[in-house]
């Protein structure tokens, strides 16, 4: 994936985002479209049936393109959050080969050294490459941390700066989900099948039935 070049908006609770107002609005605008065709005595079942599973269907498109929009939004601020953590060797862009080549070479070095030290280790180094602006150690022991499923090495380096404290927590709240699940799961459900729609095929049938007597009874 191309980094992000521009910071995309950070993300309010779930109650209040667009999506959730949108994929609202749908469910409320099928539940009246449903009302006004079943209370509609001028239509047959057949008609009633017909409308409900067109306000069915687009209730529910419309509320997972709400999802999607939501989720799209999530996971580029997530990614962005995610890529300023140094990771990897950062090597700027027009670094010359030769040199390019030295530093890819020293970080796979130091890389495989941070994989194979205790954590404990891990934090003194870390310490030390953040003492002298060692950028390329930095780097490696972040990266063996996230490989290793070390999140503490990353607080270490966070501490003492509240905005990267601030971009972790919410990068972990991001990626937990925890704020979609239950009550913002059910938000952007797709609405049940209506009745009206279980029954359509039979009622079609009929109608398809009925048609054809007719035809027949004037031959």
């Amino acid at each position: 994936m191309p980094p992000l070049t521009r910071e995309p908006a950070r993300l309010g609770p779930v109650p209040d985002d667009p999506a959730t107002r949108r994929a609202d609005a749908a469910r409320a605008a099928y539940q009246a479209s449903w009302q006004a065709a079943v209370s509609n005595h001028d239509l047959t079942r057949l008609a009633q049936a017909r409308l409900v599973k067109q306000a069915w269907e687009t209730a529910n498109r419309e509320i997972a393109d709400a999802r999607t929009d939501l989720e799209t939004r999530r996971r580029a601020r997530a990614d962005w959050l995610a890529a300023q953590i140094p990771l990897g060797p950062g090597i700027p862009a027009g670094t010359n080969p030769a040199d390019e080549a030295v530093l890819r070479t020293s970080f796979r070095t130091m890389l495989a050294e941070a994989s194979a030290a205790s954590p404990g280790d891990l934090a003194t180094t870390l310490a030390q490459a953040v003492r002298y602006g060692d950028d390329l150690q930095l780097r490696a022991i972040l990266s063996a941390a996230d490989e290793r499923g070390l999140p503490q090495l990353v607080d270490q380096w966070a501490g003492g700066h509240p905005d990267r404290v601030a971009q972790l927590a919410e990068l972990r709240e991001l990626r937990g989900g925890r704020d979609l699940a239950g009550w913002g799961v059910a938000k952007f459900r797709p609405i049940d099948q209506p009745r009206e729609v279980f029954d359509l095929p039979t009622l079609e049938m009929h109608a398809a039935a009925g048609g054809q007597r007719q035809i027949g009874g004037r031959r």
